[in-house]
């Protein structure tokens, strides 16, 4: 597999994850912290440690899927 086809299906597996947590997100009346909104009005951070505060197992995860995803792409 190319390096552009790997990048590619990186892309896409990070924006399905961002999609989850999005969706998570609305579902639980939280602020938006994924890249699927352009501006934030949070400009101090604030509300985003309290996000991450909460949510810190699931975000957790979240990541360690994506670097177990990225590993395998990269024994490809």
């Amino acid at each position: 597999m190319d390096a552009y086809k790997k990048d590619y299906n990186i892309e896409c597996f990070e924006e399905h994850v961002a999609e989850i947590l999005s969706i998570y997100c609305k579902e639980t009346n939280q602020e938006d912290y994924t890249k699927a909104v352009i501006s934030i009005p949070d400009m101090n951070g604030a509300k985003y440690k309290a996000f991450r505060q909460k949510n810190w197992r699931m975000l957790d995860a979240l990541e360690k899927a994506k670097v177990s995803y990225r590993f395998a792409v990269s024994k490809w």
